[in-house]
């Protein structure tokens, strides 16, 4: 019973992002004249500064990990409260729509080019930060609902409340490591890959 009710809230956060996913595209394709003309969305004074910026990793870096574990650590926090279902719910909405605007955005722009610009985009980093984000979300549900909502529980509680919350501390820093692995590989990486696809451009 306890893997099916897994499975099912699965399939719901799969749904929601289909469903938040696809709005995105249909946002961008209606309003594509206010989105991507009139906003310079990846422009071609865009373009240009991305080719010519000169990088200051440090600073790069530092903004990433405030960025992307100031996400993680706000969900963390969120999902210890009766608030933390809502806030799994909205996070991935969010991305859905992230994802179908910026991929429809880049498609309509640029075609083909723009496709290979948005997935050079999410190299090589997301391919450690998409798989943290799908074990962050999973963590933050079981906290809240083991916290709250008991009988929607897929991982037991052993010991005391205290000990559970300790290991799940444990957990959440793993994860954090994960996600600090993956701005650094998006901050020094990342951008030679960029850099050697806008010379298609």
């Amino acid at each position: 019973m306890k893997k099916r009710k897994e499975g099912n809230i699965h399939g719901t956060w799969i749904l929601l992002y289909g469903i938040f996913f696809a709005l995105g595209i249909c946002i961008t394709t209606l309003w594509k004249d206010e989105l991507i003309e009139k906003s310079g969305f990846l422009g071609e004074y865009t373009l240009l500064c991305m080719r010519q910026v000169k990088m200051n990793y440090t600073d790069y870096f530092l903004y990433l990990l405030q960025k992307r574990a100031g996400i993680a650590i706000f969900l963390a926090i969120l999902s210890s409260t009766y608030l933390g279902l809502a806030g799994i719910y909205i996070y991935i909405g969010w991305l859905g729509m992230a994802t179908g605007i910026f991929l429809t955005g880049a498609g309509i722009r640029y075609g083909t080019k723009g496709i290979l610009l948005f997935l050079g985009g999410m190299m090589p980093h997301q391919i450690v930060l998409i798989p943290a984000g799908i074990i962050l979300i999973c963590w933050c549900y079981q906290m809240c609902v083991s916290l709250y909502y008991p009988g929607k529980a897929s991982e037991p509680v052993y010991g005391s409340k205290k000990q559970f919350v300790i290991r799940k501390i444990v957990q959440f820093q793993i994860i954090l490591g994960v996600v600090i692995i993956g701005c650094l590989l998006e901050c020094y990486v990342n951008p030679f890959i960029i850099t050697k696809i806008l010379k298609i451009f």
